[in-house]
């Protein structure tokens, strides 16, 4: 698993894959080792196989918060999003703390044409986590699904400045 992390930190993904799937060959109990190698998946955009991964931790230990968040992720960014809502409707109530969980679930609202929902959650996840700026730009996506072009602008700029790549087309939208 230590030689896994190293290849993570470096952004080799396959080496570390290699090493993190042999440290599971060698320890199967081992939670963090799937951690590592489902969020070294997510990396790479294998959503499913990190969706795996963190179904076996959550099998190792089903309360671990970091584990339901990556898996949640994937759920997300497999645009699976009643799974992702439903998932982050039971879990807030347990960690109604973890700003990724509102972010993930207001994203997955407002892809589900439910934009208010959506850019309420997000407002919690920024009141969490106010240097985030990705949830800056989710929100401004969910203002712009409402015609408020204004709140699209004024959140577009803070997730530029917060250092988010915002998409040119997305900024044609917002003009």
């Amino acid at each position: 698993s230590n030689l896994g992390n190293v290849y993570a930190l470096k952004g080799n993904y396959p080496k570390s894959l290699e090493a993190y799937s042999n440290a599971i060959t060698y320890n199967p109990n081992n939670i963090q080792t799937y951690l590592n190698r489902g969020l070294t998946y997510s990396n790479l955009g294998k959503n499913a196989e990190a969706l795996a991964d963190m179904e076996k931790a959550l099998q190792l230990s089903p309360g671990m918060e970091q584990a339901h968040s990556l898996k949640v992720r994937s759920l997300l960014n497999l645009t699976r999003y009643p799974e992702t809502i439903e998932q982050c409707n039971a879990l807030l109530n347990t960690f109604p703390q973890n700003a990724e969980l509102w972010f993930f679930r207001g994203t997955a609202l407002i892809n589900t044409s439910r934009a208010q929902e959506g850019i309420n959650d997000i407002n919690k996840a920024i009141a969490l986590n106010p240097s985030s700026g990705a949830y800056h730009y989710n929100i401004a996506f969910g203002y712009l699904q409402l015609g408020n072009k204004g709140m699209a602008q004024q959140h577009t700029a803070q997730a530029q400045k917060l250092g988010f790549q915002v998409p040119t087309t997305f900024l044609e939208q917002i003009k």
